[in-house]
């Protein structure tokens, strides 16, 4: 099971990811059209600052089987 903990992991890591796509000195072999998806999946992905706040508001919610989230020994 995914905590909330962890989707806020991956979503930092894939923005990290996607912003390494753009960058031609770490990714120098990466065709244009792939770039350019990089760039508009990042137009409107969410932003990083806060997220830790959010991710322990999420954990506290999840705990209490909130945020559509089921505690373990849920069925």
């Amino acid at each position: 099971m995914t905590t909330p903990h962890e989707e806020v992991l991956a979503l930092m890591h894939t923005r990290a990811f996607l912003f390494d796509l753009l960058d031609t000195a770490a990714t120098p072999r990466v065709p244009r059209p792939v770039r350019e998806r990089a760039r508009a999946c990042l137009r409107h992905f969410p932003m990083l600052p806060g997220q830790e706040h959010a991710s322990a508001l999420l954990e506290r919610a999840w705990a209490r089987g909130g945020a559509g989230g089921r505690r373990a020994g849920d069925s």
